[in-house]
């Protein structure tokens, strides 16, 4: 697990050879990253969480990630750092904005 923070964004990596694989690894992740919070009476914004994979193969079924026992969404791009990032890695969202 890679972890990245940004002001008041963090963003999670994980790798992994299938997508249950990397769904499990990710949702044990975000166990881990909202532990602390939770003791402290913190919530995470759930409905502000989402989940991205990378992949070269095509997916007809995505797998589920939780936070919290919520499903969070799977988005087909992503915006990090202002960089939208799309699944192919193409960047062509980003340079027409």
């Amino acid at each position: 697990m890679e972890t990245h923070l940004y002001t008041d964004d963090t963003v999670i990596y994980v790798h992994a050879k299938t997508k249950q694989m990397a769904a499990a690894k990710l949702t044990s992740a975000l166990e881990q990253v909202t532990d602390w919070p939770n003791r402290s009476c913190l919530q995470p914004n759930v409905n502000l969480t989402v989940g991205k994979f990378f992949t070269k193969r095509q997916w007809n079924i995505m797998p589920k990630i939780t936070i919290l026992d919520k499903n969070i969404a799977i988005v087909q791009e992503v915006i990090c750092l202002e960089i939208i990032i799309d699944p192919n890695l193409t960047f062509k969202t980003y340079i027409k904005k």
